[in-house]
C-alpha cells in the first residue's frame, strides 16, 4: 500500500487514531483526505497526536473528523485497498496483533467507494485553528492522564501478581495432590507387601506345627511371676507348662541350643521382629537394634552397620526394618539407608537413601558414584542382612533389649505359641497369638 500510495493521484484513508505519519510520507497531498476521530479524550489518552495532525494538515492533506469512526480503511485512485484492524500508529504497526485484507488489482472495489461516500457526508472538516485550540485546552489534561495511566498500570501489575501467584499456588496444590497420590501408591504398595509376608509368616508358622510349645507374658519380681501390671521388674516370656522349655523347642528341629545368645523371633501376627534373649525357661529383653561386629565391604569401602527393627504400636507396619551405613570412623556418621521387609522367602529392599551430607564429607560420594549399580548392590545388602538376622549371636550385657510386653504389646497373661524353624544350619522362631480355649 505504501508503494500505491507513493504514486497516487487520489488516496482515502480511515483510521480513528494517528501517531506517525508514514503513510503518507511520499504523498501528492493535493489528493489526500484523511478521516479520523477528532475527539479530546483520543489525544490526552495518547492514542492519537496532535502533532501529526498539524504536520499533515500543513503539507496539504484535508482532515476530517467523523463521531464514533472505528473503521481502519485504505483506498487508493479507487482501484486499490485495504480493510483491517490497524490504525495508523506505532503500536498498531509495531506491537499490536493486527489482521488486515490487501485487495489485488482485479478485486472489485466499488463497496469501499460508496463506504468512503457515505463516510464523507457524514464528516465535518478539521482546521487547524481547531487543533491549536483543542493543543491548548488539553495540557492540564494530559497530567492528570498520565497520573490515571500510572495507577491503571499497578492495578494491571497487581492483576498480574495475583494471577502469578494463584498460579504457583495451584501448582504447589497440584504438586501436594501428586505427591500425596503418589504416597499412597507407595503406602497401599508396601501394605499389599506386609500382607504378602504375613501370609508367609502364617504359612512357616503352621508348617511344622510339632514343633511348637505355649508361652505366656510373666511379671517378674524377687524371683516370683506375677499378673500385677504395676508392679516393678521384668516382663518374660516363659512356657505355660513346666513340662516344655526353649532348649527342647531347639532340639526338635535338630538345632543346638546356644544359650545366653539372641535368636531372632518373628511375631506372625503383625511382621515384628526381635532378637530374644535365649534362655531354657524364659526369654527376656528383646532387641530391636543390632549393631554387627562385621564390617559390610561396599563400594570400596568397609561400613559400620546399624540394623533396627520398626516397631508400631498398632502393628501396622509397612515394612519391618532398616539398614544404615554408617562412615568407618570413630562416631562415623550414617551415609545412606534402606527399608527392609523380612520374610519367609528372603528379603525385599526399599530404595537406597542418601542422607544430607556436606561437600567435604570424603564418604557420601563413594555411595553416589554407585547407586546406578544398585542391582548389584542390592545383592550383597541383602545377603549381609539375611547372615546377620538368622545367626544367634551372643548378648554383651544381660540387660540389652526392651520389655516382653514392648514385643507382645500386652502385659496381661495372654498366651502364644512358639514354633521353633530350621533354618539352614541354625533355626529362628515365630510367635502366635493362642486362642483362647
Amino acid at each position: 500500500m505504501l508503494q500505491n500510495v507513493q504514486k497516487a493521484g487520489e488516496v482515502l484513508v480511515a483510521s480513528p487514531y494517528i501517531t506517525e505519519r508514514r503513510l503518507f510520507k511520499n504523498c501528492t497531498f493535493a489528493a489526500v483526505r484523511f478521516y479520523t476521530d477528532f475527539s479530546a479524550l483520543n489525544f490526552i489518552s495518547g492514542s492519537s497526536s496532535l502533532r501529526i495532525l498539524k504536520t499533515l494538515i500543513k503539507d496539504g492533506v484535508f482532515i476530517y473528523h467523523v463521531a464514533n469512526l472505528h473503521a481502519k480503511v485504505i483506498m487508493v485512485d479507487d482501484v486499490h485497498f485495504s480493510i483491517g484492524s490497524q490504525n495508523l500508529t506505532i503500536k498498531g504497526r509495531r506491537r499490536n496483533i493486527e489482521a488486515s485484507f490487501v485487495s489485488g488489482s482485479s478485486t472489485p472495489s466499488g463497496e469501499v467507494k460508496e463506504f468512503f461516500a457515505d463516510l464523507h457526508r457524514s464528516a465535518r472538516p478539521v482546521s487547524l485553528e481547531e487543533i491549536l485550540d483543542l493543543e491548548a485546552l488539553i495540557g492540564p489534561e494530559i497530567k492528570k492522564f498520565e497520573k490515571i495511566r500510572e495507577s491503571a498500570d499497578e492495578v494491571d501489575d497487581q492483576i498480574e501478581r495475583e494471577r502469578e501467584k494463584r498460579r504457583i499456588e495451584q501448582l504447589e496444590k497440584l504438586r501436594r495432590e501428586q505427591a500425596l497420590r503418589a504416597a499412597e501408591l507407595v503406602k497401599k504398595e508396601r501394605s499389599d507387601r506386609m500382607k504378602k509376608i504375613l501370609k508367609q509368616f502364617d504359612s512357616f508358622f503352621n508348617a511344622t506345627p510339632s514343633s511348637r510349645l505355649r508361652a505366656s507374658v510373666h511379671r517378674m519380681t524377687n524371683s516370683s511371676y506375677n499378673f500385677n501390671p504395676l508392679g516393678s521388674g521384668t516382663d518374660s516370656l516363659r512356657p505355660c507348662s513346666y513340662k516344655q522349655n526353649f532348649e527342647q523347642l531347639l532340639a526338635s528341629v535338630g538345632v543346638n541350643p546356644k544359650r545366653f545368645s539372641r535368636y531372632l523371633l518373628v511375631n506372625a501376627d503383625n511382621g515384628k521382629l526381635g532378637f530374644v534373649r535365649f534362655v531354657k525357661t524364659r526369654w527376656t529383653f528383646f532387641g530391636s537394634r543390632v549393631r554387627p561386629g562385621e564390617r559390610l565391604s561396599l563400594c570400596g569401602c568397609s561400613w559400620e552397620v546399624d540394623i533396627t527393627f520398626d516397631w508400631t504400636a498398632d502393628g501396622s507396619l509397612e515394612r519391618n526394618g532398616s539398614l544404615a551405613l554408617r562412615a568407618p570412623v570413630e562416631k562415623g556418621r550414617t551415609v545412606a539407608s534402606v527399608g527392609f521387609a523380612f520374610s519367609t522367602v528372603g528379603v525385599d529392599l526399599e530404595k537406597l537413601i542418601l542422607t544430607p551430607y556436606e561437600d567435604d564429607d570424603p564418604w557420601a560420594p563413594m555411595i553416589i558414584d554407585t547407586t546406578w549399580e544398585y542391582s548389584r548392590i542390592s545383592e550383597t545388602l541383602k545377603t549381609y542382612l539375611i547372615s546377620h538376622l538368622t545367626n544367634p549371636f551372643k548378648f554383651i550385657r544381660n540387660l540389652t533389649g526392651q520389655q516382653a510386653f514392648s514385643f507382645f504389646g500386652s502385659r496381661s497373661p495372654t498366651s502364644f505359641w512358639i514354633q521353633a524353624h530350621r533354618f539352614g544350619e541354625t533355626a529362628i522362631f515365630s510367635a502366635k497369638k493362642a486362642i483362647s480355649g
